[in-house]
């Protein structure tokens, strides 16, 4: 079995931040976060629902980050965040066509840092 590389260990913690930082702001702010970027919708309970998605994220990246070290029991779940990244771009891109916000762009390009990274490492892995 092949080890989990220090590369993709420290994406996995740099998106870990990511999740809990956005998480947290999601669950218990979302009306905060709706005024500071001028986000044109407020469904509180689809933006707590959201934040607790990516508090589980987190929270998984973190213990992913300190306790696994084997590629093969990680290897669903960055194919899980490589979808995640991918669709979650395509939606902020769509969103950003048809709503333009700068939360907009900065989340797509979040996605897109994030998707590249996953999918270079994901195919390192796999070799």
């Amino acid at each position: 079995m092949a080890e989990i590389s220090k590369e993709l260990k420290y994406v996995i913690l740099a998106h870990a931040i990511v999740f809990l930082l956005f998480g947290i702001w999601f669950f218990f702010f979302i009306e905060n976060y709706v005024d500071v970027f001028q986000w044109l919708y407020l469904d509180p309970i689809a933006g707590h629902y959201i934040g607790g998605f990516l508090l589980a994220g987190g929270i998984i990246n973190i213990l992913i980050y300190f306790k696994e070290t084997e590629w093969d029991r990680i290897e669903c779940y960055v194919i899980f965040l490589i979808l995640f990244c991918l669709l979650g771009l395509i939606a902020q891109i769509w969103g950003s066509i048809t709503d333009f916000t700068a939360a907009g762009i900065f989340n797509a390009i979040l996605h897109a840092i994030f998707l590249v990274a996953y999918t270079y490492f994901f195919l390192k892995q796999r070799k």
